[in-house]
């Protein structure tokens, strides 16, 4: 305990050290990880955050279920509440998802089965392959379809092949006697929480690269796996071009950003070790995937300048959910206590 205690202050001073003696270079990272938030983050979550948040209430959550139930009897779950959240966290990212995973573990489902179907319920969101990556970086939103596509598939498929190497019971919630409902304002305001903690661990983790890459003395591709993934598709377009393999590649492998976000939302340490493990099988079967969905439909693919890692090709968007994105604010602060909007769905 006396080490553990003694290596967090010595980190700290480090820290401190960094801070005092290079002011300009942290103020710059921080600018620089507001950047990726205000381009990327907000444009491409925020607002699937709200629909899936606001979506969890129990009738719109069981139409829901239905596209992916006969999945779900394959994954050994018995009730519907599982493959609802599947095609939220699917559309709304690995957030949502890791959120999701928190309510299925508040209704019951034990440890090893949320280890497995996690890997079904973190992904990249759509909006953010579709819009940030296609639209964004790649000049084409099918592309960007095309990897989220892929990477989808891959999930479901790895899952599916993990549940016959790591058994687990058949999985049953606790019953629920009342309907789950949810206002508007708390869907606003949870899906408001998750973007600011979203953006804090990339402006840290911005910060964090900026440092390595200055006792180091230069940029390096491993920097990529600690930084949010939009920063790590910056730097790969700016050393690499288009290569989609490399761009479908680090779609998969989940930064170290990604893995510290989801056990912050979840606080399940196996689970980040599961998916971890699950990359083994996700990343090559994901190239392939992809591979073959790029043979079925083949598109010319132009790459934006990812200069100063900055989405310049994405900035009319950015500014328009930035301001949606503050205008939430004034909601929350105007209409939090007008039964209008606050009053449950029934």
């Amino acid at each position: 305990m006396i080490i553990k205690n003694t290596l967090k202050n010595l980190i700290f001073i480090f820290v401190m050290y960094i801070v005092c003696s290079n002011p300009y270079m942290i103020m710059e990272s921080v600018k620089n990880g507001l950047g990726i938030c205000y381009e990327s983050i907000i444009p491409s979550l925020f607002v699937f955050t709200v629909i899936s948040n606001y979506a969890r209430q129990s009738d719109i959550l069981s139409l829901l279920s239905l596209p992916f139930y006969p999945y779900s009897k394959l994954m050994k779950v018995k009730d519907k509440s599982y493959s609802g959240y599947l095609l939220l966290s699917l559309i709304g990212g690995f957030a949502i998802g890791a959120n999701m995973l928190k309510k299925l573990q508040d209704d019951g489902y034990d440890e090893k089965a949320l280890d497995v179907l996690g890997i079904t319920m973190i992904n990249n969101s759509f909006g953010f392959c579709v819009f940030t990556l296609g639209a964004g970086m790649l000049n084409n939103y099918f592309t960007g379809l095309l990897l989220y596509g892929a990477l989808c598939l891959s999930s479901l498929i790895t899952a599916f092949l993990v549940s016959f190497l790591y058994p687990y019971n058949i999985v049953t919630s606790r019953e629920i006697t009342e309907k789950s409902t949810v206002s508007l304002v708390e869907s606003i305001r949870k899906s408001t929480d998750t973007i600011l903690y979203i953006c804090g661990f990339v402006v840290v983790f911005n910060c964090m690269c900026e440092v390595i890459q200055l006792y180091t003395g230069q940029y390096s591709d491993f920097i990529c796996i600690f930084m949010e993934i939009t920063c790590g598709l910056l730097g790969i377009l700016s050393n690499y071009g288009n290569n989609l393999y490399l761009i479908c590649f680090a779609l998969s492998v989940l930064p170290v950003c990604t893995l510290c976000q989801v056990y912050y939302f979840t606080g399940n340490k196996s689970l980040v070790k599961t998916l971890m493990a699950s990359r083994i099988i996700h990343t090559p079967l994901s190239l392939i995937v992809f591979s073959l969905l790029k043979n079925m439909f083949p598109v010319s693919v132009q790459t934006a300048s990812a200069g100063n890692m900055i989405l310049k090709g994405y900035s009319a968007g950015a500014e328009l959910s930035f301001t949606l994105f503050i205008l939430t604010f004034i909601f929350l602060k105007l209409f939090e206590n007008n039964k209008l909007f606050t009053k449950k769905a029934e």
